[in-house]
């Protein structure tokens, strides 16, 4: 009886609690709530394209020549220092944070100093990284063409570099060490660029430069199995022919051996077939 009690007391209190939170916001209970087919679809379709769900950022950090290249400069250091199993994945990330470090200076300093603009000379100073990815020279050049804000917007190649997340991924190890690094350096501008510019995922535990040499590796057990696989082959192939070309095999040969019960067995004989056989004795 007491427990009914309680929980009737503690209904009270709730739906006490829900009237006058609805009264305080002034919301109105009678009107029917729905939603369209259509505006569900679009949700739906939202909800799938969206790679980060109910994302809010903020950032009071602010942006120099000085300031990009000591962080920058930092991180390459830190990454050259770190042990050989990590630096294939964290080399990844030198390429979307230079180019968001590069868009960055251009954006905030260029109007604010005289030539060579900050960003300029970033480039020009860590151009060299990239010469060896075709791919990446190729971008990080229409970026040097690129003197303000404006033209940003004009390159196609760009503003699509700029409207999606540069997707990296790391290795759940890699990825504490990077924290780690982050927490302990004076890094807020890179942490602000990996935040809103990079979407790291933590899977695929050989890093990129390891998928490469296992793909390599797997190749070259393919050959090695196609070589045995055709060794095999070939000897198969000889014993079909040597038995096929051979002398012919001698007939099937059965023995019996027969007993009489009385006496000894003295004849013998089968019907022409063979299938019936007779005995006969003394």
């Amino acid at each position: 009886m007491m427990s009914t009690k309680r929980s009737a007391r503690a209904s009270e209190q709730i739906s006490s609690v829900v009237n006058k939170y609805i009264s305080r916001r002034r919301l109105d209970t009678k009107q029917a709530r729905s939603v369209s087919v259509a505006e569900m679809a679009n949700m739906s379709v939202l909800a799938n394209a969206t790679s980060t769900r109910n994302q809010v950022t903020f950032s009071s950090t602010t942006i120099d020549h000085s300031m990009a290249e000591s962080q920058y400069t930092g991180f390459k250091f830190w990454i050259s220092e770190s042990e050989d199993h990590y630096k294939p994945e964290l080399a990844q990330l030198l390429y979307p944070l230079f180019t968001h470090l590069y868009i960055s200076l251009l954006v905030n300093c260029s109007t604010t100093s005289p030539p060579p603009s900050p960003a300029n000379r970033f480039h020009k100073r860590h151009l060299a990284t990239f010469l060896g990815n075709p791919e990446f020279k190729q971008f990080i050049q229409q970026l040097a063409e690129v003197n303000s804000p404006d033209e940003l917007d004009q390159s196609p190649t760009i503003a699509s570099f700029r409207a999606a997340k540069y997707a990296v991924t790391l290795t759940d190890r890699t990825y504490k060490y990077l924290v780690r690094y982050l927490e302990t350096s004076e890094s807020g501008l890179l942490l602000q660029i990996l935040n809103q510019e990079v979407e790291i995922t933590i899977g695929d535990p050989l890093g990129s430069g390891s998928r490469q040499e296992i793909r390599s590796g797997m190749m070259d057990e393919e050959e090695k199995e196609g070589e045995q696989v055709g060794e095999d082959m070939e000897r198969l192939l000889e014993t079909i022919r040597a038995v096929r070309d051979g002398p012919p095999s001698l007939p099937s040969i059965a023995l019996y051996r027969v007993t009489c019960e009385e006496g000894l067995v003295t004849c013998a004989g089968t019907d022409q077939v063979g299938g019936v056989l007779g005995v006969g004795g003394v």
